[in-house]
């Protein structure tokens, strides 16, 4: 993946850019994930934070994970974008 990559939401609100590769990547097939998706799975990507600059409002809600643990999910409050 070239570095720097960045990205944004669907209606251009918020917008990220990350100076890193990620840490690693994986595909989660958790029903969380699946229901978030509308997919049989979710691709996911780990970054450091200190790298990472988010510009625009995020909105968040928590739920409890397969695994018990608290999982945050941020999305864009105009476009519902995660």
């Amino acid at each position: 993946m070239p570095v720097p990559f960045e990205g944004g939401c669907h209606c251009g609100a918020v917008r990220y850019k990350c100076q890193v590769k990620p840490q690693y990547t994986f595909y989660c097939h958790c029903n969380d994930c699946q229901r978030t998706t509308g997919s049989p799975f979710s691709m996911e990507l780990m970054v450091e934070r200190a790298a990472t600059e988010i510009r625009g409002r995020l909105n968040q809600y928590e739920i409890t994970g397969d695994s018990g643990k608290p999982v945050k999910r941020h999305f864009c409050p105009a476009c519902g974008s995660g």
